[in-house]
């Protein structure tokens, strides 16, 4: 079943959603590069779906930091000029949007592959596929 950018997005907004919504480091590991995770935060942050607790929508750089900073990881000390160098790729099969939506047609979660929960597995708001995109991801 071929599926579209549009559809693999709506997938991978409720994901990023609740990555948004977590509470603190240690509770998710990201397994993928820091390079997919900038630019998943781009994707999200373009849409507007990157706000803080006061419903204000977060400039990019700040997304990323706060993001890296919940998932533990070193953020970049240069998001844009990350996010630049993944622009200026050849290959557009290498765009996480790309690969995420050749996951979806396989039967995968698109971002299954990048996320590992720590202990507890899948609990109440854990980031186990949802059927429905909810709301927007808030960043306290």
């Amino acid at each position: 079943m071929e599926i579209t950018q549009k559809e693999a997005k709506d997938a991978m907004k409720n994901t990023f959603c609740r990555l948004m919504l977590l509470p603190a480091a240690g509770e998710v590991r990201w397994l993928g590069t820091v390079s997919d995770l900038v630019e998943l935060v781009h994707m999200m942050w373009y849409d507007g779906l990157t706000i803080d607790e006061h419903g204000q929508v977060l400039n990019f750089s700040t997304s990323v930091n706060r993001l890296c900073e919940r998932l533990g990881l070193r953020a970049p000390r240069k998001p844009n000029t990350v996010m630049n160098n993944i622009r200026n790729r050849k290959n557009y099969d290498r765009m996480l949007i790309v690969r995420c939506q050749h996951l979806m047609e396989q039967g995968e979660e698109p971002l299954a592959r990048f996320i590992k929960e720590e202990e507890g597995g899948k609990e109440e708001g854990s980031l186990s596929p949802d059927p429905s995109p909810k709301g927007r991801g808030v960043i306290s």
